[in-house]
């Protein structure tokens, strides 16, 4: 179900698209799943515009997390770096923002949040 989701909004046309909608309500598609193969469609694209309206969504249907390592896995690391900051759970963002390797935002993160001295260890391990 997932590849045609996948096939459907990967032609990034109306009508293709209500299909997927149709398809997601007919079938009553498990909204977070349906939501993540349609990011992913999008993403083996590069329709990063349609991906974008999706991050500027308050409370998306899939987590932040979830969208940022979609666009990381389709090569889209900035734009994945930039999700990774939107993750509420500031531990879980810096976590992720580390197991990605960016430095930089971790780092701010971490300074902003004041829990620097909590990833001390990391970041000198990282250093070397």
């Amino acid at each position: 179900m997932g590849d045609l989701v996948f096939y459907f909004v990967g032609h990034n046309e109306e009508k293709m698209d209500l299909e997927a909608r149709n398809l997601f309500r007919s079938l009553a598609l498990n909204e977070q799943l349906y939501f993540s193969h349609v990011i992913r469609g999008y993403a083996d694209k590069a329709l990063w515009p349609e991906i974008q309206k999706m991050i500027k969504i308050k409370n998306p249907p899939v987590p932040f997390a979830t969208i940022a390592e979609l666009l990381y896995s389709a090569g889209n690391k900035e734009v994945a770096a930039e999700t990774f900051c939107r993750v509420p759970d500031k531990e879980q963002r810096i976590e992720l923002l580390l197991d990605y390797q960016f430095w930089v935002p971790a780092m701010e993160e971490m300074c902003k949040n004041k829990l620097h001295e909590e990833y001390e260890d990391v970041l000198i391990g990282q250093a070397k």
